[in-house]
């Protein structure tokens, strides 16, 4: 009638071996986000050591743009960046 084993451990087990593949899984994530490029001059000094020659530095200069385009400022920006007032 009443059940007097001890619980069993499988879903102990089962929950360290998912807080282990968890912490695996966001420490990844966390690595490739620290070490991906942050502006185009970083995409190009991260992979220039990969171009084999000229063509390759073009192409790499290139990715890299598409990736990190320049930004437009517009001219009211630009004069307040300066400090130009217009009467």
């Amino acid at each position: 009638m009443f059940n007097c084993e001890p619980p069993k451990e499988k879903p102990m087990k089962m929950t360290v071996i998912a807080s282990i593949v968890a912490v695996v899984v966001v420490a990844t994530f966390l690595f490739k986000k620290a070490t991906e490029p942050q502006s185009y001059e970083d995409c190009v000094l991260k992979n220039i050591k990969n171009a084999s020659n000229q063509t390759a530095v073009y192409a790499l200069a290139n990715s890299c743009r598409q990736l990190f385009p320049k930004e437009q400022i517009s001219e009211a920006e630009l004069d307040k960046i300066f400090g130009i007032t217009k009467e």
